[in-house]
């Protein structure tokens, strides 16, 4: 642009110079020739004034431009800044977070460490308990089987003897049927009674596959026979529904196994006897309930 404004004005000062040349060389030029010179001048001075204005236009924008750039510098500079103390904060926060982390995953691995050896603990102790539980289950069977196998013994001995007592009880029963005495009495037939109520309840008690227990449970059905045929009466009670007017003596225990409401006859201490539909001998039982 300094270029063209220089050959500008080296024009103007070439005109000017010709312009104050002398008359002769005026009158040597050719008129036209100066006319076109004239137009060209207003020419280049119109393209001048266009190119200065345009050359304002350019310094306005360029003036804008550095205030823009400078602007923007300012801006990139707070802009870096934030960033270098955005950036510090990030590690910062950034060592902090792995410091944390390895101290949570230290205490995580510690925390399963030691309920690993809780575990195996536990599961070494259960083991020890099934062990020690299974030694005392074999212990507690043997014994369960020793008890059961003496209480079966027991039961057979006891039966034994029973079946020898019914054989006894029944012929002095049989004797008694046959006795011509006028006065009756009935002590023999009652103490008769009250053992057959004896061994009916421990029979109740025993299982029936035990050795000995239906031959003893034919040799009281044959005295009850007896019994009935010298105008006696065993009334039979034990299994049956207790119920309120019954005329006995009756012992009342509790049993949280029966249906709530039942009252079941268990056991006979002594037998209601009759003779001849009259009753000689009051029952005393033993009634288990659940109200």
């Amino acid at each position: 642009m300094k270029k063209i404004i220089l050959i500008i004005g080296l024009l103007l000062i070439e005109i000017i110079s010709a312009e104050a040349s002398s008359d002769s060389l005026k009158t040597v030029i050719d008129s036209s020739k100066i006319e076109a010179l004239s137009i060209e001048v207003q020419g280049l001075k119109q393209k001048c004034a266009e190119y200065e204005y345009s050359l304002k236009r350019l310094n306005n924008i360029n003036e804008r431009l550095c205030l823009k750039i400078d602007s923007i510098d300012h801006h990139l500079e707070v802009y870096r800044e934030e960033t270098r103390k955005s950036i510090a904060v990030l590690s910062s926060v950034a060592d902090e977070t792995v410091l944390n982390l390895n101290s949570s995953v230290e205490r995580i691995e510690n925390t399963i460490f030691q309920r690993s050896v809780i575990v195996a603990v536990l599961i070494i102790s259960i083991f020890c308990l099934l062990g020690a539980a299974l030694f005392f289950y074999v212990k507690i069977l043997r014994l369960y089987k020793e008890i059961k196998h003496l209480q079966q013994s027991k039961c057979q001995e006891t039966l034994k003897y029973d079946n020898k007592l019914v054989q006894l009880l029944e012929q002095n029963l049989s004797h008694h049927n046959n006795s011509k005495e006028s006065d009756v009495d009935h002590s023999l037939v009652i103490s008769i009674s009250n053992e057959i109520a004896r061994i009916e309840t421990n029979l109740s008690r025993m299982d029936s596959s035990v050795r000995g227990y239906k031959q003893l449970v034919k040799g009281i059905e044959r005295i009850k026979v007896q019994m009935v045929a010298s105008d006696y009466e065993y009334i039979d009670m034990l299994g049956k529904t207790y119920h309120e007017g019954l005329v006995v003596d009756a012992d009342f225990i509790t049993d949280e196994n029966l249906e709530e409401g039942v009252q079941v006859i268990s056991g006979i201490i002594k037998p209601q006897v009759n003779y001849k539909g009259k009753m000689i001998q009051s029952a005393k039982i033993v009634v288990t309930q659940n109200l």
